[in-house]
């Protein structure tokens, strides 16, 4: 007996898939890893030779146009579909978070060298106050705010808009917009 999986397509359904199937929509969707840790995507021989498929004998014309026919089917691009899906999901959801979380690390480094920007020392009174201004410490921040702006697009010029119009006695001659 063939071992199966299922997977719940977009509509909620359950849908049954086989193993070498499966394998072969995950090779075709996400590639291999060769041995130089680089991620590899394989020709379309190579895919249905990769999950298990028999290939004995078979030219590897023929081996493209067997995974030609095994990838037409609507099962199997259903799935190939529910695969690309999840890995779009799944990099949408990393980018955001590394988005999120680089603003509050050099929001983090920002206040720590804002902070360090001054030493301070206590006046006569016991209160701290700043001593001394240091510049390397000031740099950092100044250096991690501008980073911070420009990835919230602070950078990006603000759009005007200036009208040169042309006039010959009363009459409007030519107008331009810039």
């Amino acid at each position: 007996m063939k071992s199966e999986r299922t997977y719940t397509d977009e509509a909620g359904k359950e849908r049954v898939i086989n193993e070498r199937q499966r394998r072969f929509c995950e090779i075709y969707v996400y590639g291999v890893t060769g041995e130089d840790g680089k991620i590899a995507h394989p020709p379309l021989a190579d895919c249905y030779t990769l999950a298990g498929y028999d290939t004995g004998g078979y030219k590897r014309v023929n081996l493209t146009s067997k995974a030609g026919k095994l990838l037409a089917l609507p099962h199997i691009q259903e799935y190939i579909d529910h695969l690309r899906k999840s890995l779009e999901d799944e990099e949408r959801q990393r980018a955001v978070w590394d988005r999120e979380q680089m603003l509050i690390e050099l929001r983090e480094l920002f206040l720590d060298a804002k902070a360090a920007s001054a030493i301070k020392i206590p006046d006569s009174d016991g209160n701290l106050v700043p001593a001394k201004y240091d510049s390397r410490a000031a740099a950092v921040a100044v250096k991690t705010a501008g980073q911070v702006a420009q990835m919230l697009g602070f950078n990006e010029p603000e759009k005007t808009e200036n009208t040169i119009r042309v006039e010959f006695g009363k009459k409007e001659v030519s107008r331009w917009t810039k």
